[in-house]
């Protein structure tokens, strides 16, 4: 597998972030990522203006201009449709050092957030522990 690839799954009930020992060990370089999928239940086209990581228990936020894996934004889907933004797994482990050294703030882990046009966010259901 390239390492413009992708590997992706949920957030267990554990939070933790996944081992990829095992899949490294099979040959798989690609980047490791935190993501955030959307899909537009809803009756009419849905526009993603803003993708956000932030730390939970903390104020800091990252909003990965030109770090996004996944399509531009502001990105337009129809109903039915879903997407995945995705960022550097090493963007996480920076905010959350930020957040805790720089602010002494007592971050847990991090979620992600996806901020629609009309101006409602939608954030990731469970939190990735670190």
């Amino acid at each position: 597998m390239s390492s413009s690839a992708a590997y992706a799954g949920p957030v267990g009930s554990h939070k933790k972030k996944r081992s990829l020992e095992g899949v490294h060990h099979q040959g798989f370089s690609g980047v490791e990522a935190i993501g955030i999928q959307i899909t537009n239940h809803g009756p009419a086209p849905v526009t993603i203006e803003k993708i956000t990581l932030f730390p939970r228990g903390g104020t800091m936020s990252l909003v990965p201009l030109g770090e996004l894996i996944g399509p531009d934004l502001s990105y337009k889907f129809e109903p039915g449709a879903n997407s995945t933004w995705y960022v550097d797994y090493i963007h996480e482990i920076k905010l959350i050092t930020s957040s805790r050294e720089v602010l002494g703030e007592q971050v847990t882990g991090v979620y992600m957030s996806a901020q629609l046009g009309a101006g409602k966010s939608i954030k990731t259901r469970r939190t990735i522990h670190a």
